[in-house]
């Protein structure tokens, strides 16, 4: 278990034709012709493919609802919308990638903590990599607990915030850090930063409990983002 960027990297490094599949261990295709609808675009010009993900229609238990009810919000997305803002929704679980560009992207990351996979739909864009999105999605199985999930997503905005202030993020449509840049031009980062001071107790029992909202989830994101910048920068 070396991470994702570094355990891609190796399967990478065993490969011999000219595209690559990648899956996550916990995810099953959702189509019978799965494969056979990734082939069908290896001669279309494309640089990478995304089939997307899917979550099943039966919630799972209470302590796992905040990741459920977030994939099905903002990961479920059909492809024409994908393709609107191709570098947006690049979720890794799924996706095919011609070996020469998998190389390009791939060794300019060099960490491998939560929150890169953000990181790789940034550089597709900056080196304008043509990405294209198909419904030929795979059942996200391993669905972690609240818990795992809040956790890992306080480690992906730190990852992000590092990345922006670092200048190693120079093109992306990243829907967080644009109201990150946004506030901080507005100097609204310290308002939202009391707000996580004062409110994120509150806010993680929402979303550690029976009935999380993905809206506060957003508002927790970002109030979180703009707290570590104004604590990392006062």
């Amino acid at each position: 278990n070396y991470g994702r960027t570094k355990t891609r990297q190796l399967l990478y490094e065993k490969s011999v034709f000219n595209w690559l599949l990648y899956l996550d261990a916990d995810v099953l295709p959702k189509s019978q012709e799965f494969i056979q609808n990734y082939l069908n675009l290896t001669s279309k010009g494309y640089d990478a493919v995304y089939g997307g993900c899917a979550y099943g229609n039966i919630p799972p238990k209470e302590s796992m609802l905040l990741r459920w009810k977030y994939g099905r919000a903002k990961e479920e997305v059909d492809a024409n919308i994908r393709n609107q803002k191709p570098y947006k929704i690049v979720v890794s679980g799924n996706f095919m990638i011609k070996r020469s560009v998998f190389s390009l992207i791939n060794s300019k990351i060099v960490d491998s903590g939560y929150g890169f996979d953000m990181y790789f739909g940034a550089l597709l864009k900056a080196n304008q990599i043509k990405v294209f999105h198909i419904n030929n999605e795979v059942y996200h199985l391993g669905v972690e607990s609240s818990t795992q999930f809040l956790s890992k997503t306080k480690e992906a905005v730190n990852t992000l915030l590092n990345l922006y202030q670092n200048g190693k993020i120079t093109s992306h449509d990243n829907s967080l850090l644009h109201l990150f840049i946004s506030l901080k031009k507005s100097k609204l980062c310290g308002l939202f930063s009391t707000i996580y001071k004062k409110s994120h107790k509150r806010m993680e029992r929402n979303l550690l409990g029976k009935n999380p909202s993905i809206a506060r989830f957003q508002l927790y994101k970002i109030s979180y983002m703009c707290f570590k910048y104004k604590n990392h920068n006062s």
